[in-house]
């Protein structure tokens, strides 16, 4: 498989297998639960021929809080846990858009972003979703981390007040990242502004060990009661991941204004309704 499929796209924050999944349940799923094996089969039929067992699996970790910080999909039944991440077979399980998820679709009723065909051009799929909730700084991936949501606003506000804010002055505002599963990032200052700066650097994260009896010692985890695991993280600087959020949402705003027939805005006009957008999607 390609891998533009599985990358995530800056401006939605998702790769073109999450995206397929997440159009299907909003056609098909918006607000009422349906089962899995529906949605995998619906996503297979019209947008992403890939195999049951990877759209599944995606299906899996949108729903996950021990995955990603701001699940996109609500699920029933069993979909896994910390302690046993494995979930009950599609049959068995049900699904609809979270409250976020449902985000990721504001405003797609005026016009405001391009559709392509499928692979075997009998319908239409989203090229990228308007994103009214900015899912890739808030939740991040496997090789981007996320950051906690007031902070992600705060920084996202700066930059359209000021695009040529520094990056060192972002990094100020977002903070450190912050993982679903509660482990804790280790890293010094300079570590902290070369990971904004280039979006490389290796760093260390720990677990808490709580409540650890005499028998649990003796498997190792004695060190200041921690488990240490090495990492690497390989992304865009967060500038640019700010950047690629703030234009598209703009491009969506003007799309719309367009398709309502309504005098194109100014710039200044635009940053004031942005504003206004990510003050009430992002709580």
């Amino acid at each position: 498989m390609d891998e533009k499929f599985l990358i995530p796209d800056i401006r939605d924050g998702l790769s073109f297998i999450e995206r397929s999944i997440l159009y299907t349940i909003y056609k098909n799923a918006k607000n009422d639960f349906r089962k899995s094996a529906s949605i995998v089969g619906n996503t297979l039929c019209d947008y992403a021929p890939f195999g049951d067992k990877l759209i599944y699996d995606n299906i899996i970790r949108m729903t996950q809080n021990f995955k990603i910080n701001k699940p996109l999909i609500d699920g029933t039944d069993n979909f896994g846990t910390l302690e046993n991440p494995e979930a009950k077979p599609y049959r068995y399980t049900e699904c609809k858009l979270s409250k976020i998820g449902k985000l990721m679709f504001t405003d797609i009723n005026y016009n405001c972003i391009y559709f392509e065909d499928n692979f075997d051009k009998s319908k239409k799929q989203p090229v990228v979703l308007p994103a009214g909730y900015p899912a890739l700084l808030c939740n991040g991936n496997e090789e981007i981390l996320g950051f906690e949501e007031s902070y992600v606003k705060q920084a996202l506000i700066a930059y359209i007040k000021n695009p040529d804010i520094t990056i060192s002055e972002l990094a100020k505002i977002i903070g450190v990242p912050i993982f679903p599963d509660n482990k804790l990032l280790i890293l010094n200052n300079q570590d902290f502004y070369e990971y904004y700066e280039t979006g490389k650097f290796d760093f260390k994260y720990r677990y808490p060990i709580k409540n650890i009896t005499e028998e649990q010692e003796i498997l190792t985890f004695k060190a200041n009661n921690r488990v240490i695991i090495n990492g690497e993280i390989k992304t865009a600087n967060i500038k640019e991941l700010i950047q690629g959020y703030v234009e598209h949402r703009r491009n969506v705003l003007k799309r719309i204004y367009i398709f309502k027939n309504e005098s194109s805005p100014t710039n200044e006009e635009l940053s004031k309704i942005l504003l206004n957008d990510i003050d009430k999607k992002i709580k």
